[in-house]
Protein backbone atom coordinates (compact mmCIF):
# COMPACT_ATOMS: atom_id res chain seq x y z
CA UNK A 1 0.00 0.00 0.00
CA UNK A 2 1.21 3.44 -0.96
CA UNK A 3 -0.05 6.51 0.95
CA UNK A 4 -0.61 9.91 -0.61
CA UNK A 5 -1.17 12.53 2.08
CA UNK A 6 -0.24 16.06 3.13
CA UNK A 7 0.46 15.00 6.72
CA UNK A 8 2.54 12.27 8.30
CA UNK A 9 1.10 9.54 10.50
CA UNK A 10 2.92 7.08 12.69
CA UNK A 11 2.35 4.05 10.39
CA UNK A 12 3.56 5.78 7.19
CA UNK A 13 7.00 4.23 7.64
CA UNK A 14 5.50 0.84 6.75
CA UNK A 15 4.08 1.80 3.36
CA UNK A 16 5.43 0.57 0.01
CA UNK A 17 6.38 3.61 -2.13
CA UNK A 18 6.75 1.39 -5.22
CA UNK A 19 3.15 0.11 -5.03
CA UNK A 20 1.24 1.58 -7.99
CA UNK A 21 -1.91 -0.49 -7.52
CA UNK A 22 -3.07 0.03 -3.92
CA UNK A 23 -3.13 3.79 -3.37
CA UNK A 24 -4.52 5.27 -0.16
CA UNK A 25 -5.33 8.95 -0.78
CA UNK A 26 -5.59 10.24 2.79
CA UNK A 27 -7.36 13.58 3.09
CA UNK A 28 -9.02 14.60 6.36
CA UNK A 29 -12.64 15.73 6.07
CA UNK A 30 -14.98 16.89 8.85
CA UNK A 31 -18.62 15.80 9.13
CA UNK A 32 -21.53 16.56 11.45
CA UNK A 33 -24.37 14.38 12.69
CA UNK A 34 -22.36 11.99 14.87
CA UNK A 35 -22.28 11.81 18.67
CA UNK A 36 -20.15 10.16 21.34
CA UNK A 37 -17.45 12.72 22.16
CA UNK A 38 -17.17 14.66 25.41
CA UNK A 39 -15.36 17.71 26.77
CA UNK A 40 -15.04 19.09 30.29
CA UNK A 41 -12.77 21.75 31.76
CA UNK A 42 -12.50 23.84 34.89
CA UNK A 43 -12.65 27.60 35.43
CA UNK A 44 -8.96 28.00 36.20
CA UNK A 45 -6.01 27.99 33.77
CA UNK A 46 -4.42 25.26 35.87
CA UNK A 47 -7.51 23.03 35.95
CA UNK A 48 -7.35 19.82 33.91
CA UNK A 49 -9.15 19.37 30.60
CA UNK A 50 -10.87 16.03 30.07
CA UNK A 51 -11.76 14.93 26.55
CA UNK A 52 -13.53 11.73 25.60
CA UNK A 53 -13.19 10.60 21.97
CA UNK A 54 -14.38 7.65 19.94
CA UNK A 55 -11.69 6.32 17.60
CA UNK A 56 -12.95 4.31 14.66
CA UNK A 57 -10.36 1.96 13.20
CA UNK A 58 -11.01 -0.73 10.59
CA UNK A 59 -14.57 -1.55 11.60
CA UNK A 60 -14.18 -1.28 15.38
CA UNK A 61 -14.73 1.55 17.89
CA UNK A 62 -12.09 2.31 20.55
CA UNK A 63 -13.01 4.68 23.41
CA UNK A 64 -10.20 7.11 24.23
CA UNK A 65 -9.90 9.41 27.23
CA UNK A 66 -7.50 12.34 26.93
CA UNK A 67 -6.41 14.00 30.18
CA UNK A 68 -4.70 17.35 29.63
CA UNK A 69 -3.00 18.82 32.69
CA UNK A 70 -0.94 21.96 33.30
CA UNK A 71 2.72 21.56 34.11
CA UNK A 72 4.06 23.22 37.30
CA UNK A 73 5.25 26.81 36.80
CA UNK A 74 8.96 27.48 37.35
CA UNK A 75 8.31 31.07 38.35
CA UNK A 76 5.63 32.00 40.85
CA UNK A 77 3.08 34.71 40.08
CA UNK A 78 3.79 34.46 36.37
CA UNK A 79 1.13 35.80 34.00
CA UNK A 80 2.09 33.42 31.19
CA UNK A 81 -0.19 30.52 30.41
CA UNK A 82 1.13 27.21 31.75
CA UNK A 83 2.44 24.53 29.44
CA UNK A 84 0.13 21.55 29.14
CA UNK A 85 0.67 17.88 28.40
CA UNK A 86 -1.81 15.17 27.47
CA UNK A 87 -2.14 11.55 28.44
CA UNK A 88 -4.23 9.21 26.29
CA UNK A 89 -5.84 6.20 27.95
CA UNK A 90 -7.33 3.30 25.97
CA UNK A 91 -7.71 0.85 28.85
CA UNK A 92 -10.62 1.26 31.25
CA UNK A 93 -8.66 -0.40 34.09
CA UNK A 94 -5.92 2.23 33.78
CA UNK A 95 -8.54 4.96 33.74
CA UNK A 96 -10.11 3.62 36.93
CA UNK A 97 -6.67 3.41 38.53
CA UNK A 98 -6.00 7.02 37.53
CA UNK A 99 -9.31 8.19 38.98
CA UNK A 100 -9.04 6.43 42.36
CA UNK A 101 -7.18 9.26 44.22
CA UNK A 102 -9.69 11.88 43.08
CA UNK A 103 -12.60 9.62 43.94
CA UNK A 104 -11.15 9.34 47.45
CA UNK A 105 -10.94 13.15 47.70
CA UNK A 106 -14.52 13.37 46.56
CA UNK A 107 -15.66 11.00 49.28
CA UNK A 108 -13.69 12.93 51.91
CA UNK A 109 -15.23 16.22 50.72
CA UNK A 110 -11.90 17.88 49.94
CA UNK A 111 -11.32 20.30 47.06
CA UNK A 112 -14.70 19.71 45.45
CA UNK A 113 -14.53 22.74 43.19
CA UNK A 114 -10.92 22.37 42.06
CA UNK A 115 -11.20 18.70 41.17
CA UNK A 116 -14.61 19.01 39.56
CA UNK A 117 -13.29 18.25 36.02
CA UNK A 118 -12.07 14.89 37.26
CA UNK A 119 -15.65 14.08 38.23
CA UNK A 120 -16.43 13.85 34.52
CA UNK A 121 -14.16 10.79 34.35
CA UNK A 122 -16.77 8.94 36.42
CA UNK A 123 -19.29 9.47 33.60
CA UNK A 124 -16.70 8.29 31.08
CA UNK A 125 -16.06 5.12 33.08
CA UNK A 126 -19.78 4.32 33.25
CA UNK A 127 -20.17 4.83 29.50
CA UNK A 128 -17.07 2.73 28.84
CA UNK A 129 -18.42 -0.13 30.94
CA UNK A 130 -21.65 -0.11 28.94
CA UNK A 131 -19.67 -0.30 25.69
CA UNK A 132 -17.51 -3.20 26.91
CA UNK A 133 -20.59 -4.93 28.24
CA UNK A 134 -22.04 -5.16 24.74
CA UNK A 135 -24.93 -2.84 25.51
CA UNK A 136 -26.62 -1.43 22.42
CA UNK A 137 -25.82 2.29 22.34
CA UNK A 138 -27.07 4.67 19.68
CA UNK A 139 -23.77 6.57 19.47
CA UNK A 140 -21.73 3.39 18.91
CA UNK A 141 -24.11 1.99 16.28
CA UNK A 142 -24.13 5.32 14.45
CA UNK A 143 -20.34 5.47 14.56
CA UNK A 144 -19.92 1.97 13.11
CA UNK A 145 -21.96 2.97 10.06
CA UNK A 146 -19.51 5.77 9.31
CA UNK A 147 -16.92 3.34 7.91
CA UNK A 148 -19.13 2.44 4.95
CA UNK A 149 -20.96 5.77 4.63
CA UNK A 150 -17.74 7.78 4.44
CA UNK A 151 -15.55 5.03 2.90
CA UNK A 152 -12.81 5.53 5.46
CA UNK A 153 -10.67 3.08 7.48
CA UNK A 154 -10.23 5.46 10.43
CA UNK A 155 -11.94 8.43 12.05
CA UNK A 156 -12.37 10.23 15.36
CA UNK A 157 -15.56 11.59 16.96
CA UNK A 158 -14.95 14.44 19.39
CA UNK A 159 -16.51 17.49 21.00
CA UNK A 160 -14.92 20.87 20.36
CA UNK A 161 -16.06 22.92 23.32
CA UNK A 162 -17.90 22.43 26.56
CA UNK A 163 -20.49 25.21 26.59
CA UNK A 164 -22.26 24.47 23.29
CA UNK A 165 -25.24 22.45 22.21
CA UNK A 166 -24.53 18.76 21.83
CA UNK A 167 -25.54 18.37 18.17
CA UNK A 168 -23.70 21.41 16.83
CA UNK A 169 -20.54 20.61 18.76
CA UNK A 170 -20.11 16.93 17.86
CA UNK A 171 -17.81 16.43 14.88
CA UNK A 172 -16.25 13.52 13.02
CA UNK A 173 -12.86 13.72 11.28
CA UNK A 174 -12.52 11.02 8.62
CA UNK A 175 -9.02 9.85 7.61
CA UNK A 176 -7.65 11.59 10.69
CA UNK A 177 -4.08 11.59 11.99
CA UNK A 178 -3.96 8.76 14.53
CA UNK A 179 -0.61 9.91 15.86
CA UNK A 180 -2.36 12.91 17.44
CA UNK A 181 -4.23 10.45 19.67
CA UNK A 182 -1.24 8.19 20.45
CA UNK A 183 -2.98 5.27 18.78
CA UNK A 184 0.30 3.36 18.72
CA UNK A 185 -0.69 2.25 22.22
CA UNK A 186 -3.34 0.07 20.56
CA UNK A 187 -1.71 -0.93 17.25
CA UNK A 188 1.96 -0.92 16.34
CA UNK A 189 2.96 0.84 13.08
CA UNK A 190 3.36 -2.42 11.13
CA UNK A 191 0.09 -3.86 12.39
CA UNK A 192 -1.81 -0.60 11.79
CA UNK A 193 -0.59 -0.34 8.20
CA UNK A 194 -1.51 -3.99 7.58
CA UNK A 195 -4.99 -3.57 9.07
CA UNK A 196 -5.68 -0.44 7.01
CA UNK A 197 -4.57 -2.08 3.77
CA UNK A 198 -6.71 -5.18 4.33
CA UNK A 199 -9.76 -3.16 5.39
CA UNK A 200 -9.48 -0.44 2.75
CA UNK A 201 -8.88 -2.68 -0.27
CA UNK A 202 -10.66 -5.76 1.05
CA UNK A 203 -13.76 -4.89 3.09
CA UNK A 204 -14.46 -1.41 1.72
CA UNK A 205 -12.92 -1.86 -1.68
CA UNK A 206 -12.75 1.92 -1.96
CA UNK A 207 -9.05 2.40 -2.49
CA UNK A 208 -7.66 4.29 -5.46
CA UNK A 209 -6.78 1.46 -7.82
CA UNK A 210 -5.58 1.78 -11.37
CA UNK A 211 -8.32 0.72 -13.74
CA UNK A 212 -7.36 -1.98 -16.23
CA UNK A 213 -8.15 -0.72 -19.73
CA UNK A 214 -10.45 -2.93 -21.81
CA UNK A 215 -8.62 -5.30 -24.16
CA UNK A 216 -10.15 -6.37 -27.46
CA UNK A 217 -10.38 -10.00 -28.56
CA UNK A 218 -7.90 -9.44 -31.39
CA UNK A 219 -5.30 -8.06 -29.00
CA UNK A 220 -5.77 -11.05 -26.70
CA UNK A 221 -5.31 -13.44 -29.65
CA UNK A 222 -2.09 -11.77 -30.75
CA UNK A 223 -0.82 -11.65 -27.16
CA UNK A 224 -1.05 -15.45 -27.02
CA UNK A 225 1.11 -15.76 -30.15
CA UNK A 226 -1.61 -16.51 -32.70
CA UNK A 227 -2.05 -14.92 -36.12
CA UNK A 228 -5.41 -13.44 -37.00
CA UNK A 229 -5.26 -14.54 -40.67
CA UNK A 230 -3.85 -18.04 -40.55
CA UNK A 231 -4.15 -19.44 -37.03
CA UNK A 232 -7.90 -20.01 -37.02
CA UNK A 233 -8.56 -20.89 -40.68
CA UNK A 234 -10.25 -24.14 -41.45
CA UNK A 235 -8.17 -26.63 -43.38
CA UNK A 236 -9.06 -26.92 -47.05
CA UNK A 237 -10.96 -30.08 -47.88
CA UNK A 238 -9.46 -32.21 -50.62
Amino acid sequence: MRIISKFHDYYDCCQDPSDKVNLYVRHTKTYEGYTGGGFHSGCNLFDPIIRFNLIGFCGKIYPCCEINVAEPMKQKNSSAAPKRSSTFIYDIDKLIEFYEPFELMKRMGKNKFRYRPYGYIEDVINFWKRVNGGETLRAINRAKKAFVELHTPCFVIYKKEEHCSNKENQLLDADCCLEDYRFAKVFSPHLAAQEIEMYLFGVLGSGQREKIPPVSNNDLIEAKGFDLKTSFRKAKQK
